[in-house]
């Protein structure tokens, strides 16, 4: 893997873990502009994790498809176990609900998610990591 693409992984992996340090700090009683500060830095480090699986998706010799395939695709390939396969998918549809807010955000339901959240990035992230190691 050449030293830009490896960078870009990095850069991805940092916003993420700097985002879940973020969220952290925001929880658990935020005010009006901490919760849309929560919303927004949720959502884009979700987003960032779904860049990374379709940047490893290409990277293993696949064509990058929507967030659902490409993680199926981890699956297949025994990158990722159905439980994390499954965690992803969910943290997807968050993600989908903060951007469009379909039918309202229920804030509490928000709060109560970022734990799985930050553990199944975390797990993500682990093995992007192990990934970038031995490439």
């Amino acid at each position: 893997m050449d030293i830009e693409r490896r960078a870009r992984y990095k850069t991805k992996i940092r916003y993420i873990v700097d985002s879940l340090r973020f969220v952290e700090q925001l929880i658990p009683n935020p005010d009006e502009i901490q919760t849309r500060a929560l919303y927004y830095t949720l959502l884009t480090s979700i987003e960032s994790s779904m860049d990374l699986i379709a940047m490893f998706t290409k990277d293993k010799g696949e064509v990058p498809k929507g967030d659902k395939s490409n993680i199926d695709m981890l699956e297949s390939g025994n990158y990722i176990d159905s439980k994390l396969s499954t965690q992803l998918k969910k943290c997807n549809g968050l993600r989908n609900v903060l951007v469009h807010q379909y039918n309202g955000i229920d804030r509490e339901i928000v709060l109560r998610s970022v734990s799985d959240v930050r553990n199944t990035l975390s797990l993500l992230i682990e093995i992007m990591e192990d990934f970038l190691d031995g490439s």
